[in-house]
């Protein structure tokens, strides 16, 4: 056997094909004209081979016939026409490259069967003296786990489920909006309502194997969907695969460039009986069932669900064990050709083996017939939690597994030292007690009668000293289970703790930080989930006939034929409906309280229907429409005209009120410099009245002058004193009217300025605006941008 490449498959060459290094047979028999026909090879291995060459003698080939080329059709099953001998030599060169990666793995599945025991699902009775029950060494000694692994997975399997299987479905289409319009395709709708329901509802097994899924992804960091046509049920089907049924050869990087991916399938009788009615398996006595070889991490599954797989007594109720593989052979008869001659290339091919009868049930090919390059064809998709150093990812039970390891020790240790420090232990002097047995236990109130030998009591027992949990320890487990929560993301992040007002930015950078893991897993499972559904959509491609037939009553209510539905997956994309930049329902809230406080500030910017309807399906609420005004149409675009001529109107109103304000202000000036004049008029009043009074003074201390002589003079003096004194106090009151109205006039001359000034530069933004309006009105309407 000669193998071209780690996963490739040569079949033995045969001597009847000539020479493999020879260009044709005369380089073997050149002296003769040999023409060797198909029919003339015998159907029966056992039976000779004769080649009757054009001078009368014959050539006799007593070993195998080759392989003759059937016309069946490229999907046919080639283990319908091959030989029983080649199909036993496949199946067996397959089954030892098989038991090959299972080997190279087998570290990684101990990992994984460690990982499922540390969280702790199984219930474990303490050990009782005699028995083997229980995983504490000793009697009575604990043998509670650390839960943080089982937190850890359980959160992030409801989170991931919640994300990916919204309750209106999965599955978007890409491109539903006509370019350059906002109608909405119906076609689009149609596909991704249908699609969906398909999913939800006629694929029955789809959520919860999808939910299940999830909580092996945290925990293994590895689960596989294999997407494929069911022939039983006529139609495409995507289910989860675990880790310890996908064997990859150990080659391999990845999945997507395995040159050997292996599927163990176990199927019971009746299945297998139903392959081979509708041709999917050549039909062949595959005999009685044998013995199923469990894997230890089988086991482990098995004592958590309480149910022990395959452990039937009756043989005709055990199932199967198949082996699915896609890998690459070059079957003799059946070879890949350049210029028409093989060329030796490995095609890729699809082979289902029976493991106990070691032979093959079915051999297809598995490429495209339209490809030249016979490149494979995908049905496996992985989902993982982190991608790791080879094919296979990281997960919870990686990250936990030592930290889980070791808070179940403390918690032990911890339990422990209390049961110890309660019921201790005793050391006795020997021979001193006569007792039958050497376990005394006293009950609460109660005594016990032993004999000392008559030595103090004291000196017979002696407790044993258990030393007590100290504070350094419970502070070590504590900072254990710390680390433990936060690289398992389940830490509670006290955003709000001991600072009442600390800052809206510090908090949302609090949060970033420690959802960050979660985000970066949550992308890897978009991208996983939409490939997943493109895979679907491609099954259906190859056979469109399964949509109609599964879409019997669509909701829609879409009349699908094959053609319609072959334009719409042709024409449309589909993805998965989870944003993978929001992996919780708190980034989710906070981005669309973020775009409806912008659509707020700027109504005319945004569609304000549209980021209602997004906050509502954030709120997840599946259909909108109920609440948004069902039925009615949107606004139509505004009319150029009507908006210039309200532009027009504006800019009046702003220019009529611009008039009423510099009138205004006018008016407040005359007033006052009415007030003003008036001011002065009063102050010359004063004057005058002072300047009469002081002529009459006068008049008077001249009178007095005259009559009293001397005493007049005297009585003069102080009149002449009192007026300098009245008119210095009226200068002083002229001064400060005259200052005081200053200060006023100056002070509402100022005033009127600054609202003169406000209300011409807020006409001069109205007027600024309006024409920008006017504008941006009597420009042609731009088509909004393609949105994704």
């Amino acid at each position: 056997m000669a193998a071209s490449g780690l996963g490739a498959i040569r079949l033995p060459h045969s001597p009847i094909d000539g020479d493999p290094d020879a260009e044709d047979l005369d380089d073997l028999y050149p002296s003769r004209e040999i023409d060797i026909g198909a029919d003339e090879i015998a159907p029966d291995p056992d039976t000779a081979a004769k080649i009757e060459v054009g001078d009368g003698s014959v050539v006799v080939y007593l070993g195998p016939p080759r392989a003759r080329k059937s016309d069946g059709g490229f999907d046919e099953n080639l283990a319908e026409v091959l030989d029983e001998g080649v199909l036993a030599q496949i199946a067996d060169d397959l089954l030892k490259l098989i038991d090959a990666d299972n080997l190279a793995r087998a570290e990684w599945l101990e990992t994984r069967e460690r990982g499922i025991e540390l969280l702790g699902f199984k219930i474990e009775p303490m050990r009782r003296s005699g028995t083997d029950e229980g995983s504490a060494p000793l009697e009575g000694m604990s043998n509670v786990r650390a839960t943080v692994l089982a937190e850890a997975a359980v959160r992030f399997g409801a989170n991931a489920f919640a994300e990916l299987c919204p309750a209106d479905g999965p599955a978007k289409v890409t491109e539903a909006v006509i370019e350059g319009s906002d109608q909405v395709d119906r076609l689009a709708l149609a596909l991704e309502k249908d699609l969906n329901h398909y999913l939800l509802n006629i694929d029955k097994p789809w959520v919860a194997d999808t939910d299940a899924m999830l909580l092996r992804v945290g925990v293994d960091g590895s689960v596989f969907k294999k997407i494929y046509h069911d022939p039983i049920l006529r139609r495409p089907v995507s289910r989860a695969i675990y880790g310890e049924d996908l064997i990859l050869d150990s080659a391999a990087t990845s999945i997507y460039d395995a040159k050997r991916i292996t599927h163990r399938i176990f199927m019971d009788k009746t299945t297998l009986k139903r392959m081979q009615i509708v041709g999917a398996y050549r039909k062949m006595d595959v005999g009685t069932p044998g013995f199923t070889l469990k894997s230890a991490m089988d086991d482990q599954v098995d004592e958590i669900s309480g149910v022990n797989r395959f452990e039937t007594r009756d043989m005709e109720d055990r199932p199967y064990e198949l082996y699915e593989i896609l890998c690459e052979l070059d079957i003799k008869g059946y070879e890949h050709e350049s210029d028409g001659k093989p060329d030796g290339l490995a095609v890729p091919y699809k082979v289902v083996i029976h493991k106990e009868a070691r032979t093959c049930l079915e051999i297809r090919r598995n490429w495209d017939e339209k490809d030249d390059l016979c490149l494979a064809k995908a049905y496996f998709e992985h989902f993982p939690f982190i991608r790791g150093f080879g094919p296979y990812g990281i997960g919870l039970s990686h990250l936990l597994g030592n930290l889980t390891g070791g808070l179940t020790a403390a918690y032990r240790e911890m339990i422990d030292a209390g049961m110890f420090n309660n019921f201790p232990g005793n050391v006795v002097r020997k021979g001193a007690l006569r007792q039958n047995k050497n376990i005394m236990r006293v009950p609460p109130g109660g005594t016990v009668e032993i004999e000392t030998g008559d030595l103090p009591i004291g000196q017979v027992f002696m407790p044993l000293p258990y030393k007590p949990l100290d504070a350094v320890f419970v502070n070590f487990m504590e900072q254990l289970e710390q680390n433990a929560q936060r690289l398992g993301g389940t830490a509670e992040v006290m955003v709000g703790e001991g600072k009442q007002d600390a800052p809206v930015g510090t908090t949302l950078a609090l949060i970033e930080q420690a959802i960050k893991p979660l985000l970066a897993t949550h992308k890897r499972l978009c991208a996983a989930q939409s490939a997943e559904l493109q895979m679907l959509v491609e099954r259906f491609r190859e056979d469109p006939g399964a949509w109609a037939r599964s879409l019997k009553r669509p909701p829609s209510r879409q009349t699908w034929d094959e053609q319609l539905f072959t334009q719409a997956i042709d024409q449309y994309g589909i993805v998965a409906r989870a944003d993978p930049n929001t992996a919780s329902h708190l980034q989710r809230m906070l981005r669309n309280a973020a775009v409806y406080q912008m659509a707020k500030d700027d109504p005319v910017g945004f569609n304000i229907r549209k980021v209602q309807e997004t906050c509502l399906r954030g709120l997840g609420v599946a259909n909108p429409d109920e609440y948004l005004n069902q039925g009615q149409p949107a606004e139509p675009p505004p009319d150029p005209k009507a908006e210039a001529a309200k532009l027009g109107a504006q800019a009046d109103l702003i220019d009529a009120q611009t008039k009423a304000s510099q009138a205004q202000f006018e008016q407040q000036n005359a007033g006052i410099d009415l007030q003003k004049m008036q001011a002065q008029n009063q102050a010359k009043l004063a004057v005058a009245g002072m300047q009469l009074d002081r002529e009459k003074m006068i008049q008077e201390g001249e009178n007095v002058r005259q009559g009293q002589g001397a005493a007049a003079d005297a009585r003069q003096a102080e009149l002449d004193r009192a007026h300098e004194q009245a008119m210095e106090m009226h200068k002083q009151a002229h001064a400060a009217r005259e200052a005081a109205a200053g200060r006023l006039h100056e002070a509402h001359t100022a005033h009127l300025e600054h609202q003169h000034d406000q209300a011409q530069a807020h006409a001069d933004h109205q007027h600024a605006l309006g024409e920008a309006a006017f504008g941006a009105a009597i420009q042609p309407a731009k088509p909004e941008p393609k949105k994704d």
